[in-house]
């Protein structure tokens, strides 16, 4: 769920090049589980975990290592904990990482893509939950995993 939303975000965020944002379906990780919840776009990973246990440590530090800029994705209940763990790993990874709750990574892009302004956030989320329920439909077959749009009380 959390990787679409951040797939969903990234294509409104950069339309023009929505196509070249590539990310693992759920059966992508069933059959490759050490390797979680990754979104690529240019040059830039994306590891999006629900849990510190999902976190794939070893291609987070291969894919740091290759040159790629890394971010990591949780809930940010657990973003502190992650940060800690990254600080103390053998590797070094804290440096080379960008360690960030997914809400706030979300939000900050709906409101740069909004200019600050929050009737066009407003428009900005909708779009990004129809997109996410598009990909829902697309790559995961659970229609429950959708989300009921709201109306916003804004224009569209």
């Amino acid at each position: 769920m959390l990787r679409c939303l951040v797939v969903a975000a990234l294509a409104i965020r950069f339309p023009d090049h929505a196509g070249d944002i590539r990310f693992r379906t759920k059966i992508d990780v069933e059959a490759s589980p050490g390797q979680q919840g990754d979104v690529l776009f240019n040059d830039a990973v994306f590891y999006v975990a629900e849990k510190p246990r999902d976190v794939d440590f070893p291609g987070i530090v291969s894919n740091a290592s290759a040159g790629r800029i890394v971010y990591l994705l949780v809930p940010s209940d657990h973003e502190l904990v992650l940060r800690k763990y990254a600080e103390n790993h053998d590797s070094g990874i804290y440096k080379q990482v960008n360690i960030s709750g997914v809400e706030q990574f979300i939000s900050l892009l709906l409101y740069r893509m909004a200019k600050f302004d929050h009737d066009e956030a407003l428009r900005q989320l909708r779009r990004l939950l129809a997109k996410y329920n598009e990909l829902v439909t697309r790559y995961e077959n659970n229609p429950s995993l959708k989300i009921v749009i709201p109306n916003f009380g804004v224009a569209q």
